[in-house]
């Protein structure tokens, strides 16, 4: 339920942004639909793994580790995002054009973050700076089972998305200023 809240309200944030969307719930995935101007279509799933789902005789997933308790507010503002936002700045580092350092090192602002089918949390977010840009990034969580902990984080991927956001910085800024859950990383 509270991934499907956050998918939601991630094309309420597009809406705003001049995008059109349409949340649709199908099978066992929950899957948001976003379309653009021309009539593309892209589909996220956003809940590939039923987070309440047990493995009989094997206890709790290891998502289901990761991502217990979590609130609408939790998924906003975590240590993987925290994890990313670091890596973006090592990143920045090794990057040789001036205009692309600047960008990685620009804020952000995060659309969706929901756990990933092969773990951890797959993040969606918007850089103030290129507002017209979606990037998308996959973070890692070692757990330890016994104790059911997280034991440390890793950026597996990060990369640009093929569809515009349809979001001015003024528009992005304004949602951050309108949501007590969002905020400028």
């Amino acid at each position: 339920m509270k991934r499907v809240l956050l998918a939601m309200m991630m094309v309420l944030a597009l809406i705003s942004c001049g995008q059109k969307g349409e949340v649709a719930k199908g099978g066992d995935n929950d899957t948001v639909t976003v379309s653009d101007v021309g009539n593309r279509q892209d589909t996220l799933v956003t809940d590939s793994v039923d987070g309440d789902e047990v493995n009989e005789g094997y206890g709790k997933s290891l998502n289901q580790i990761r991502f217990e308790g979590f609130t609408e507010y939790d998924w906003l503002n975590n240590d993987y995002i925290r994890a990313l936002r670091s890596y973006l700045n090592e990143y920045a580092d090794t990057v040789s054009d001036q205009a692309q350092r600047d960008l990685v090192r620009s804020k952000f602002v995060v659309g969706y973050a929901g756990e990933y089918m092969v773990g951890g949390m797959l993040i969606y977010f918007i850089f103030i700076d290129s507002p017209s840009d979606v990037y998308s990034s996959w973070v890692y969580s070692d757990v330890d089972e016994e104790t059911e902990t997280v034991t440390g984080y890793s950026v597996r991927a990060f990369k640009k998305e093929d569809w515009d956001s349809g979001c001015t910085r003024e528009g992005l800024l304004q949602e951050v200023s309108e949501n007590d859950n969002l905020r400028l990383w």
